[in-house]
């Protein structure tokens, strides 16, 4: 009867012991990250993680950028690609997978976009000065890269909030962006580059003082104030004015 006991009680140790080693090979592991790529970015920035354990469909990953979570884009056991969300800061990256998570061993940095608000003038001549306002400027001038309608222009000032650049010499009417830190934006209107005022005659060719002369040509303005008019350095006075005719 003891044996019979005996042998009882060491089928209940094997099955235990079975049990929880079945349990055991069938616990989800947990996901590890590897290998985070690139390391920094702005929002809205395509970031690879490597590692292993993690769900080929894309819906059993939660992703989260220093507490924010994250949208994929795709994913393996051994990859995840996701995006940088909206309200994101610099921190840890974590990957929870079946309740398991894992966390990065060091910080992702989420790279402040900067902003324009403004910029003043809204137009002007190659070499005026131009002024734009905004936020997440860099307040080292050579840290700040302008350009206007894809065309360097020359930082001459530079804040937090506000960037003092010229007109570059070959700028056309289009966008003025600012790229700090390899991170751009670009205004919401055009700069506008005027063209140059060309003449092409003008009636008569000589006269006495107080003289009427009608000058032909274009790009001119049809706005008075806006046309000014010299002869020989001496300014005069325009009377009428259109995009192709001035009277003075």
């Amino acid at each position: 009867m003891r044996a019979i006991t005996k042998l009882y009680v060491v089928c209940l140790i094997l099955l235990a012991t079975n049990f929880l080693s079945c349990k055991k090979n069938h616990e989800t592991p947990v996901p590890v990250i590897i290998e985070i790529t690139p390391k920094e970015g702005a929002v809205g920035t395509s970031v690879t993680l490597s590692g292993k354990n993690f769900h080929a469909n894309a819906s059993q990953n939660v992703i989260k950028f220093n507490g924010i979570q994250a949208t994929l884009t795709s994913a393996s056991t051994t990859q995840l690609v996701t995006t940088v969300p909206v309200g994101s800061t610099t921190g840890k990256i974590t990957v929870t997978v079946n309740n398991k998570t894992t966390t990065s061993s060091s910080n992702f940095t989420v790279l402040i976009s900067p902003i324009i608000t403004s910029f003043s003038p809204s137009s002007g001549i190659t070499g005026s000065q131009v002024i734009i306002a905004g936020s997440n400027f860099n307040s080292t001038i050579s840290e700040n890269n302008v350009k206007f309608n894809d065309q360097p222009a020359i930082v001459t000032a530079a804040s937090a909030t506000q960037l003092t650049v010229t007109v570059p010499a070959s700028a056309s009417t289009g966008k003025i962006t600012v790229t700090v830190n390899g991170v751009a934006t670009t205004s919401s209107t055009d700069f506008i580059i005027p063209n140059s005022p060309v003449i092409t005659s003008f009636i008569p060719s000589s006269g006495i003082v107080g003289t009427l002369i009608s000058i032909n040509g274009s790009n001119f303005s049809n706005v008075l104030a806006n046309n000014a008019v010299k002869f020989n350095n001496q300014i005069a006075v325009v009377t009428a004015a259109t995009t192709t005719q001035l009277t003075t």
